[in-house]
Parts: C-alpha cells; structure tokens; sequence
C-alpha cells in the first residue's frame, strides 16, 4: 500500500473530521499541542463506550479534575461516584493510582515511551499507543475497533475477528505515516465512525474507495467476517434495599478487585461470584414484583429486589456507608443499582416504612 492513501485520510480528515472536547488537530498552520492527561481520560472513558456518552462525562470530569496534579490528590470515592453508569469501574480505579505515580516519579508529565506508559495502572497497549501517537505525535499504530472495520475492509481480510487482529495489526504498522501519525490515528477512528459504519458502509464518500479491496469486491456490507458470539449465561440473585431507624439507606463499600469493584451499590447476594457474599436480615421485608434485567460483558442478571428495615447484617462498619434518604442522589450510583432503585421507587412507599419503624420505636 503506497503512502498516497495516507495523503487523502488527513486530507478527509482535515474536512470532515469531528470536533471533539478532548482533540486537537495538528493540521498545516496548527501551533497547538494535544494535552496528554485530557487523551488519557478521553482514551480510558472510550473504552467500551461510545462518544455521545463519553462526551457528558469528560466534560464533568474534567471539570472537578481539570489536571492530573488534581486528579492525583482526588478522594475515591468521588471519583468513582462520577464516574457511575461508565461502567467497566477497573478503568476508574486505576485512575487515582495513575495520576500519583505521573505526579511523583515523572513530575506530572505522561512518560513517552511505551516501556513506561504500560508499567502505569490501568494503561494497556491500546491507551499507550494512542498517547503516544496523539499527544506526542509519535508514528505509532493505534487500531480500535473502528480501526479494525477500515483496515479489514481496505485489504478485504476474510479471516473473521478476532482471529485477524494479528494481521491488522501488522496491516495498521504498514499504512501509518510518519508525517501526523496522531491526527491519521483520528481519522482511521472518524472515517469508521462517520463512514466506514458497521451495517451501512458511505462507500461514496470514502477518501479511500479507490484502494478498497472490499469495496472493489462488492464486500464492504460482509468485511469484517466475525467468529459467532457464544450466549451469555444468566445469573439469578437478590438486592437488597433498606432503611434504618434514622431513615438512612444502607449502601455496601464493595471490594476493590472484583465485579463493580469499588463501587458504592445495595448488598446482595446470588448474582455473582463472591466468597464473601454479605447481605441484610430485614424486618417485614418485601419482595417486589417483576425483575431487574442487566447485561454485564460476559453474563446477564435476572434480579429480584427485597426492600425493609435492616434488623441485623454481618457487615463491618467499614462495609457500609449509611445515607441519607432526604439527601440520597441515586445519580452516584452503577446503571444496576441505579434501576434497583428506580424499581423500588414505583412499588414501594419509602414514608410507610419510616412510619412503620416510628410507631415501632414509640
């Protein structure tokens, strides 16, 4: 593949490009610098989600944590509240960890090497690539999963994902220049995003269907060929939604490492793979009708709720935050937890409880 092809993706690029919060283009004529800590966040939240999402959240973010000297003395659990319905919380986790080590040890500077960036907390070769070649404008190959449809439909790969992300791999060192390395990164992402779409491929607008083996072929609708999906198995289990006497809601601090890991949520227990599963004894506790249904990575959950007062638990006080009712902002919480609670909210009165619990004491 001659280098031409790059030519016409930064000139596409230059054109049609979106504009992002986190991006700066580094065009002819541009004296501006990518920020290496706003890529990084930008990178990380991109993960598995995709850009209309992310662009809520980083502006949130970068708003209480506007630079990596912040972020390295923020308090977790803020983090982590701010981060609620992102999902993937490990990526959330890593964050604070990050930050102080780049603040300590490389005087707030993201290191530019990929040795350094990937002994980091939380930075595989994927967010490593793309720091380097973003933000530092480094001719290093950056293939997400957008870049993965471009590559395999312009050299018309029959081998089905993710089988052939070696030879993507390989084709994406080939064809990345060395003349704005960062920005041809961007452009592989946005001609995916904007063009080269999954189902529905604008063949007609692509700098690049001259040199489509896909598109030459009549493919571009097939490339990527994927290797069938296995189903996802379904977890049953239990949440638990409670009150104290001092109308408080009991919130478990769950485990660092571990599904939801550090997340704030509602005990449970049957849903997934804890030894140290924990959960309530309630008073008058009441199971509600119907079922919460949500879809992890690798299973789904069919759940149901409990909702009383708590009479006893096994938990330490360092697994349990206590919240308020009046007070409580259930925007903090995982997309879970969140629908746990709206469900409980249209089946049970919370002020009868109080009551309950009043005329108990009296």
């Amino acid at each position: 593949m001659p280098y031409k092809p790059s030519i016409k993706l930064l000139a596409w690029y230059d054109n049609f490009g979106r504009t992002l919060p986190w991006r700066t283009k580094k065009g002819v004529g541009s004296s501006s610098n990518p920020n290496a800590y706003r890529i990084w966040i930008s990178e990380i939240m991109l993960q598995q989600t995709t850009v209309p999402v992310v662009r809520q959240y980083y502006e949130k973010f970068l708003g209480q944590w506007p630079t990596i000297e912040d972020l390295s003395v923020a308090d977790p659990d803020e983090v982590m509240a701010c981060w609620a319905g992102l999902g993937y919380y490990t990526r959330a986790r890593n964050l604070i960890p990050c930050a102080k080590i780049i603040v300590r040890d490389f005087n707030g500077q993201f290191p530019r090497s990929t040795k350094k960036l990937l002994e980091l907390p939380g930075i595989g070769p994927y967010t490593a690539s793309a720091i380097l070649a973003i933000a530092f404008d480094q001719s290093v190959p950056v293939v997400d999963g957008n870049a993965e449809r471009v590559y395999s439909r312009v050299r018309g790969l029959t081998t089905p994902l993710p089988q052939s992300k070696p030879e993507i791999k390989r084709i994406a060192e080939q064809m990345t220049p060395k003349h704005r390395p960062g920005d041809y990164a961007q452009a592989i992402m946005d001609l995916g995003s904007v063009v080269c779409k999954p189902r529905s491929p604008d063949c007609a607008d692509c700098p690049w269907k001259n040199v489509c083996k896909s598109y030459q072929m009549g493919l571009q609708h097939e490339i990527p060929y994927r290797s069938p999906k296995r189903p996802k198995p379904t977890r049953a289990g239990t949440l638990f939604i409670c009150l104290n006497e001092n109308n408080c809601f009991m919130l478990e601090r769950r485990p660092q490492k571990g599904l939801l890991g550090g997340t704030l949520g509602w005990p449970g227990t049957g849903w997934e793979e804890r030894s140290d599963g924990k959960f309530p004894v309630l008073s008058g506790g009441v199971e509600l009708p119907g079922k919460i249904v949500h879809v992890f990575t690798h299973f789904r959950t069919s759940i149901v709720v409990k909702v009383g007062s708590v009479v006893t638990s096994d938990f330490s006080n360092l697994d349990v935050v206590w919240a308020k009712r009046d007070e409580f902002d259930a925007t903090a919480l995982t997309t879970l937890m969140k629908k746990a609670y709206m469900h409980t909210s249209r089946h049970f009165d919370f002020d009868a409880l109080v009551e309950e619990m009043r005329v108990m004491r009296v």
